[in-house]
């Protein structure tokens, strides 16, 4: 049986996406798309709500919108995998 993924797992999944690059202009809706195996509508709703809380910034590129990690972002990412450590060290997973 498969197990699906939280909101928070998709979550870092995407911040991951935009995280393991160093481009200057961010990375494109493709890019993020198949990184994180999700649909273009749920993407673009899950963009807007990391953009809207600071975790992403978004990068208009000839009218492109392209998309980084904040700082804010990457101290999620961080404490997100330290809490997984945490909960993986007593034989759980989150």
């Amino acid at each position: 049986m498969s197990t699906y993924r939280t909101n928070v797992r998709i979550t870092v999944d995407v911040l991951k996406s935009t995280s393991g690059y160093s481009y200057d202009n961010g990375v494109g809706v493709t890019h993020i798309l198949t990184s994180a195996n999700l649909s273009h509508g749920r993407l673009m709703k899950i963009l807007t709500k990391l953009v809207s809380s600071g975790l992403l910034t978004e990068v208009n590129i000839k009218s492109t919108p392209r998309y980084k990690i904040s700082d804010k972002g990457l101290e999620f990412l961080k404490l997100y995998h330290e809490f997984e450590d945490f909960t993986e060290s007593f034989g759980m997973s989150i």
